[in-house]
């Protein structure tokens, strides 16, 4: 913590944790004395000295440091989670898609990305194409059933290819 008093200090300890921010409710906790409007009058005071700022902003950053599970934690609870045998199906699926989404395995790629960009074909064109990828199959299953044919008629040639 900064460079400040005991009783700053304090102040800085009140106004972050118990206090929640109240700047009389801190000081008063900090061990400063007076009315309301003293008490209000030393927060205000001490809320804007730079080494009280700068411990105020410390503690901020540490609460934030505790408070806020980072990547990792939250990668362990979910995992955690999708490996309890006895929790819940739908809930361990959840959790493993979450991590699925956080690892990004399922971004797309661009050839994806263009692929549904693209207007949907009709029904005409999609059997059509259909059709000749079966032929085109068809095709190939012919071709090599007649390489067969011929490579047991002569094995010399067919090594040639």
């Amino acid at each position: 913590m900064a460079d400040v008093s005991e009783r700053q200090r304090r102040f800085v300890a009140a106004y972050s944790g118990e206090a929640a921010g109240n700047g009389v409710q801190a000081a008063r906790l900090a061990g400063y004395e007076g009315t309301p409007d003293v008490l209000a009058v030393t927060a205000s005071r001490l809320l804007r000295n730079a080494k009280v700022g700068s411990a105020l902003r410390e503690a901020a950053a540490e609460i934030a440091n505790v408070s806020v599970a980072d990547r990792c934690e939250r990668q362990q609870f979910l995992t955690a989670i999708m490996r309890d045998d006895d929790g819940d199906v739908l809930i361990r699926m959840k959790a493993a898609d979450l991590l699925n989404k956080m690892a990004g395995d399922y971004s797309l790629t661009d050839a994806e990305v263009r692929a549904a960009e693209r207007e949907p074909e009709s029904l005409e064109e999609l059997l059509a194409r259909l059709d000749a990828m079966r032929n085109k199959i068809l095709a190939e299953i012919e071709l090599s059933s007649h390489e067969g044919d011929e490579r047991a008629r002569d094995p010399v040639a067919s090594l040639a290819r």
